[in-house]
C-alpha cells in the first residue's frame, strides 16, 4: 500500500511540474502575458 501511495503521489507531482513548464514556456513566448 505504501508503495501504491507513492507512486499516485509521484505521478500527480509530475503532473504539476509538467503543467507548470507548460504554463512558463508560454509566458516565455508571449511577453505580453
Amino acid at each position: 500500500m505504501e508503495d501504491a501511495a507513492y507512486f499516485v503521489e509521484k505521478s500527480i507531482s509530475n503532473k504539476f511540474v509538467g503543467e507548470h513548464k507548460a504554463l512558463t514556456m508560454i509566458i516565455i513566448r508571449d511577453p505580453d502575458l
